[in-house]
């Protein structure tokens, strides 16, 4: 006796299913792609403000982008086959991933509502104690070189909004030789001064960091144009609720087509399975 015809919904069914992982592949090069990049290129937060949320949030990202490119092979296999194993195994794998997604966005959320005073005060401390000192520490390098980037990057010097003072109360300054004397001590590091933004040059090194007539030796009416005045605490806080918040819209929109796709391979799996 020769296998059954699906019927025309059935039919239906199969061939969207083999659309919509056509859209899950496109999706999870991109969770992939955008995840690696956040992770590589764009994690120093995570080290600026002590929370490794993000962190853990665009590792899992990255599981789920990988994942949802072998999900979406085999959920072309199946539903070309018609095979039933192959779809409960989808189906099995897709909940699995919308689980991934959720607990992605989780800590994504969580990660905004962490950005509180404790925080500011944490940031205020690692400056003044363990900032641009002792960098044969990996902990102490790794953290030199996150500010340094979190500065450059987001055009911010220190944590409050002109609070260079920070820099002056560090063990940095203190173990800082300058030119051998106080008064020519670089009173900033170089990541709080401006550059051309079509070059890695600074407008005005000197003037930047050493300034004594205005910023950052003291505040005043004097404009220091060579210096950035954002405190790193609300630039980073910025930067970050932007980046949560498009991890959170992302995950939730690969949350809603997975519920999609589940329940059409459930549909698809009960139609294969009375054959």
């Amino acid at each position: 006796m020769g296998r059954r015809e699906l019927d025309s919904c059935s039919l239906c069914v199969k061939y969207s299913i083999f659309a919509m992982n056509m859209i899950y592949f496109a999706l999870g090069c991109s969770c992939l792609g955008v995840s690696i990049w956040i992770y590589v290129d764009r994690n120093f937060m995570s080290a600026v403000f002590g929370i490794d949320l993000m962190t853990v949030a665009t590792v899992f990202l990255i599981a789920c982008g990988a994942l949802i490119m072998l999900i979406s092979f085999f959920g072309c296999c199946g539903a070309v086959l018609e095979s039933k194993c192959l779809i409960l195994g989808y189906c099995i794998a897709l909940a699995v991933v919308f689980l991934f997604m959720i607990i992605a966005g989780v800590l994504a959320s969580v990660y905004k509502t962490r950005l509180n005073e404790d925080v500011r005060n944490s940031m205020i401390r690692v400056l003044r104690n363990d900032y641009g000192v002792d960098l044969d520490k990996r902990y102490n390098r790794a953290l030199t070189d996150a500010w340094d980037e979190a500065q450059q990057f987001l055009e911010c010097c220190a944590v409050e909004e002109s609070g260079w003072e920070v820099y002056k109360q560090s063990k940095w300054y203190q173990h800082n030789q300058g030119n051998n004397t106080d008064s020519t001590k670089p009173l900033v590091p170089k990541s709080c001064c401006k550059r051309y933004h079509d070059s890695h040059k600074y407008i005005e090194l000197s003037k930047c960091q050493t300034n004594k007539y205005g910023p950052p030796s003291k505040t005043g009416d004097t404009n220091n144009d060579a210096l950035h005045y954002r405190g790193c605490y609300s630039a980073g806080k910025d930067f970050v609720i932007e980046h949560a918040s498009y991890l959170i819209i992302f995950a939730f929109v690969v949350a809603v087509t997975m519920i999609i796709g589940f329940l059409m391979a459930i549909y698809l799996y009960i139609q294969l399975a009375r054959f």
